[in-house]
């Protein structure tokens, strides 16, 4: 439980920055031997308040929130924000 807690440090980290990462997966985790965890892979991370995302529908499936994946170009209400990566989270924890 170590683990999943530490990767919510992380996000919570990002999140307090200002940074959604909107890619948390377990390919992107990293437990190095003194059980440190960090997160890698930033090519989709942005910043949480800017309302035109590069890329609005991106992330790993089975890792997405719904509000990213159901995100379709004109749709009124499409923008998310950093609960994104919550949910990414707990998808984690139902891996482990």
């Amino acid at each position: 439980m170590n683990t999943f807690y530490s990767i919510l440090e992380c996000a919570a980290y990002m999140a307090s920055q200002g940074i959604m990462h909107r890619d948390l997966k377990p390919s992107n985790i990293i437990i190095e031997k003194d059980g440190k965890v960090k997160l890698t892979d930033f090519n989709l991370a942005t910043k949480i308040d800017v309302a035109s995302y590069i890329l609005k529908r991106c992330g790993s499936p089975g890792y997405i929130a719904p509000e990213i994946f159901e995100y379709r170009p004109g749709k009124p209400n499409t923008s998310y924000d950093d609960r994104c990566d919550v949910f990414s989270a707990g998808a984690i924890l139902f891996y482990m």
